[in-house]
């Protein structure tokens, strides 16, 4: 039996669904998708991606905003996944302000998705994937994967600190040549990746 309150994301799909009397083959039509898809986001067992969710939106005449947080929207206290810290793998499907501190160590309203547009962090991270960044560091806080700015650019880095104090800055994919960064001082550190969420797994 699919939810229809309103308090989780299928819940909210379920609701606009039986507020417009649109069946769930209508809206898979409409938003060029296999119809168990939207079943499966409907009974919170899968997340749809952004570019369903936009669609739907259009399609329910709701903002996109509304349907991926909720009521709450404007504060941002629901985020639509529950990753596990490194890995690729979808474990749950919304995180409360409460379990963001849990689970993150920090509010929601500091977390953000951020999609990798290439294979430079392959096999980590590969093109496509979804990645939960920490916007509350803004610094290099030990080894890890971090979002840095370069110019106008935003990319994913593994950063390293050095004996001597400067950053081993490198890609993970051996196979990809990165643009080469010669000082930390020409990067702006935008936050630190906490979890990956493959896009496979987001239908």
């Amino acid at each position: 039996m699919n939810s229809t309150s309103t308090d989780t994301l299928g819940g909210r799909i379920g609701s606009e669904l039986k507020r417009s009397g649109i069946s769930m083959r209508e809206l898979a039509r409409r938003i060029d998708i296999a119809q168990p898809s939207i079943s499966k986001w409907c009974s919170n067992q899968a997340v749809p991606r952004v570019i369903y969710l936009e669609r739907m939106a259009k399609v329910f005449g709701v903002s996109a905003h509304w349907l991926t947080y909720g009521e709450h929207a404007s504060g941002r206290d629901e985020v639509v996944i529950r990753p596990r810290p490194e890995s690729s793998e979808t474990i749950g499907l919304s995180l409360t302000a409460d379990s963001a501190k849990r689970t993150f160590g920090t509010e929601a309203n500091k977390l953000s998705l951020f999609t990798q547009g290439s294979d430079d962090m392959a096999p980590t991270i590969r093109s496509g994937s979804l990645v939960v960044i920490n916007h509350t560091i803004n610094k290099v806080i030990g080894s890890g994967v971090y979002l840095v700015q370069v110019g106008e650019t935003k990319e994913l880095r593994r950063i390293q600190p050095l004996v001597d104090g400067t950053l081993d800055i490198r890609i993970d994919n051996p196979k990809r040549f990165a643009n080469e960064i010669a000082t930390d001082d020409k990067i702006v550190i935008l936050g630190k990746v906490l979890s990956t969420v493959s896009v496979k797994h987001i239908r």
